[in-house]
């Protein structure tokens, strides 16, 4: 009877964990958890770009605002996307890398092509624009908390910039 007794309990165990296994992959596929991955997989995506656009900043900014906005640029989002995949990590959620779509590969072709008083007006137009765009997705960030708590750390970051960069559009004459 106590083998019988051992036997029925090895098997509960056994199917608990099973369960157990079978609900983390279920919780890795739900809705809210495929929602969240696209949301920082692309938010990911748009600090990418941001890093590179204002490492070019640095090294081919013409004036010295420029330079130091790009530097700027360059640390907040490093910033930004350390805090993304520390929540990415917490929630078990794998972030994808996803290339820059056309719009944003063509502001960073251009910008490669030109120097000086040229690249600081494309660049100061680009940054407006994607920093917008970056905006844009914080605004949209899900009603989970998590999310939320990332979001309202960030949108300012985005909005700090984006003035940077419409000013730098207004003393380039744009």
């Amino acid at each position: 009877m106590g083998g019988m007794r051992a036997l029925v309990l090895a098997l509960a165990c056994a199917a608990s964990g099973w369960a157990a296994a079978g609900a983390s992959s279920a919780a890795k596929d739900s809705p809210e958890t495929r929602q969240l991955k696209t949301w920082l997989s692309e938010l990911h995506r748009s600090n990418e770009v941001s890093m590179q656009l204002g490492r070019l900043a640095a090294r081919r900014g013409d004036s010295g605002p420029v330079r130091r906005f790009g530097d700027r640029v360059e640390r907040d989002h490093r910033d930004g996307d350390h805090r993304l995949f520390k929540l990415a990590r917490r929630r078990g959620v794998d972030v994808e890398e996803l290339e820059p779509d056309a719009e944003q590969e063509l502001a960073i072709q251009r910008l490669r092509a030109l120097n000086g008083p040229d690249f600081d007006r494309l660049f100061a137009d680009v940054m407006a624009r994607e920093q917008q765009r970056q905006e844009q997705a914080l605004r949209r960030a899900e009603a989970n908390s998590d999310v939320k708590r990332l979001a309202s750390q960030l949108l300012p970051l985005a909005r700090q910039n984006e003035e940077l960069a419409r000013y730098l559009q207004r003393k380039a004459g744009r």
